[in-house]
């Protein structure tokens, strides 16, 4: 920002915020509230989300299962 750069801050959601919903606590709320106040202190820089909950499933969490099954011990890390 100081150096005149365009900035936007980026919240991705991924599966597991809509599945615990239903718990009546939603951890994810507080992450992007924290989000929320580190793009303030940071000069209103401006914050998206952008939710990616069907990519992760298809990409991450199927992969994950896939290795465990065949008796292999996944990195989800590296997807």
């Amino acid at each position: 920002l100081q150096q005149g750069y365009n900035v936007t801050a980026y919240y991705l959601r991924i599966w597991l915020e809509d599945e615990l919903a239903h718990l009546g606590e939603c951890p994810w709320e507080d992450d992007l509230h924290v989000c929320q106040e580190v793009c303030e202190h940071a000069g209103n820089v401006p914050l998206e989300t952008v939710s990616l909950g069907k990519e992760y499933r298809d990409r991450v969490v199927q992969y994950t299962i896939e290795e465990a099954q065949q008796g292999r011990t996944p990195n989800p890390d590296i997807m």
